[in-house]
């Protein structure tokens, strides 16, 4: 069985970098990869633009959104 690497996204209010985050997670030569995508209850548009993103990676992800900041 081959190890697997876990990478941790935190979000907050990256509307504006989300779209590279998630880019260079589907550009990755070795995709032996599982996402966890932790939304720390942004107020901007990231949300939106992250599952704009999500629908082009076909990848495992896994989403918390936070009902409030933690920081």
């Amino acid at each position: 069985m081959k190890n697997m690497l876990t990478v941790i996204l935190t979000v907050y209010n990256k509307e504006k970098h989300i779209k590279n985050s998630i880019k260079s997670l589907i550009e990755q030569t070795n995709q032996s990869f599982n996402v966890v995508i932790i939304n720390d209850a942004s107020n901007d548009n990231s949300e939106a633009e992250l599952f704009s993103m999500l629908n082009l990676y076909s990848k495992n992800v896994t989403y918390y959104k936070l009902d409030s900041n933690y920081g």
